[in-house]
């Protein structure tokens, strides 16, 4: 830490969770500078992270990403089972902007969180679902 500032923001986020309104900047940042280029790989590692803030900053930031989210569907979908209400709401977010028809068993994943027993969650699969049956 301290020579990179491209690593230094990652590390930062990795160590989120002391001040949550600094750690939405820092996502915020993470996100603008993903779609100006930034390795996507990096946002991998929020959401591998054992921290679940950060790997909230990370599923937050994969919603809000589009298409080129795909890139770490993978691990996208393994947080459809995390344990947190809102990394769920936006892994089921990231996985409608940016699957496509191959990926058919990770949509059906994220559906399946119809029968999530959290309100948001169950939303957030049923607008998905409207999305599909309205072609978009």
């Amino acid at each position: 830490m301290g020579n990179d500032p491209d690593r230094d923001l990652v590390d930062r986020l990795l160590k989120a969770g002391v001040d949550q309104l600094e750690d939405a900047d820092a996502g915020r940042l993470l996100l603008s500078e993903l779609s100006a280029g930034r390795p996507i790989e990096q946002l991998r590692e929020l959401l591998q992270s054992d921290n679940e803030a950060s790997v909230e900053i990370g599923a937050f930031v994969a919603a809000k990403l589009g298409p080129a989210t795909r890139a770490v569907l993978a691990d996208v979908a393994a947080l459809l089972d995390y344990p947190n209400t809102a990394v769920r709401f936006y892994a089921i977010e990231a996985i409608e902007v940016s699957a496509t028809a191959d990926d058919g068993d990770i949509v059906a994943r994220a559906l399946a969180l119809v029968n999530d027993p959290d309100d948001a969650v169950r939303w957030r699969a049923h607008h998905f679902q409207a999305a599909i049956r309205g072609g978009q």
